[in-house]
């Protein structure tokens, strides 16, 4: 049975909760990425943004019309960071992780150690690319 820890990528792009937006998008874009784990400088998992979460941010907010490249810097990841993310440990059975993406809108899963510490990330795309 395969699990997490045979997939898993382990070089994770990652954001700190004090980081600025125009950070975590240019990361985005430029790594084109859909999400980001956030961690804390102990690198224990504290959240985990999305492109989903900054557009949602923008629009309670009231922040689309406004949100320019001079202001960006003014917001942080704390304040858009999905907080309570789902993550797995690294022996988890990939088939759980595959259920949890199926019949949860995420796109990516972080995994974990036994002190929450970031190891790694499992992406629909990473699941998609061992069958082929």
């Amino acid at each position: 049975m395969l699990q997490a820890k045979t997939i898993m990528i382990k070089d994770v792009v990652t954001v700190r909760p004090q980081d600025t937006l125009d950070t975590v998008i240019e990361i985005l874009v430029n790594r084109n990425i859909t999400g980001i784990p956030v961690v804390n400088e102990d690198k224990t998992l504290a959240g985990i943004i999305t492109e989903r979460d900054i557009l949602k941010y923008m629009l309670e907010q009231d922040t689309v019309s406004r949100l320019t490249d001079s202001n960006l810097c003014e917001h942080t990841v704390y304040h858009v960071m999905t907080a309570n993310v789902v993550a797995y440990d690294e022996i988890t059975p990939l088939a759980e992780i595959c259920e949890c993406l199926v019949n949860r809108p995420f796109r990516r899963v972080p995994i974990i150690d036994k002190d929450r510490k970031l190891v790694g990330i499992i992406t629909r795309r990473d699941i998609i690319a061992i069958i082929s």
